[in-house]
């Protein structure tokens, strides 16, 4: 019978910790953190999924950045590499209440490399892309 209060007791705590954490504005635990946004934002780009990568703007990016505005940005991304894409690195940079910094590198085969910084916003809870610079 204790055996059995005890799981409840851990059961119960670990509910609440959750509860605790949803409650607090999660930014990092069940929702995909600012550098996975941008870095999973980049590799749809470099596929050529611009629909996929619509998604990952938000309401205010998603109304300036038509399909042609994000291909420019991946064939530019591309073209800084020397060809295609290798490896996409991200970084976080800054993450406050609810915008944040994050760093993707992209390395291309002939060991160049170029960096961009994506500024981010919570929207509903998720992370979505704001803008970028080169």
């Amino acid at each position: 019978m204790a055996d059995l209060a005890l799981k409840i007791a851990v059961l119960v705590a670990i509910l609440a910790a959750l509860a605790l954490v949803v409650a607090a504005g999660d930014r990092r635990m069940f929702v995909p953190p600012p550098e996975s946004v941008a870095g999973n934002f980049v590799r749809q780009l470099i596929a050529g999924r611009y629909d996929r990568a619509r998604p990952l703007l938000s309401r205010h990016a998603a109304v300036s950045a038509e399909l042609a505005k994000l291909e420019t940005l991946a064939v530019e991304l591309e073209r800084s590499v020397g060809g295609s894409a290798t490896h996409i690195e991200a970084e976080p940079l800054e993450m406050k209440a609810n915008i944040a910094e994050a760093i993707v590198t992209v390395h291309g085969r002939s060991q160049a490399k170029t960096t961009i910084t994506f500024a981010l916003v919570r929207e509903k809870g998720l992370w979505k892309i704001d803008g970028w610079t080169r």
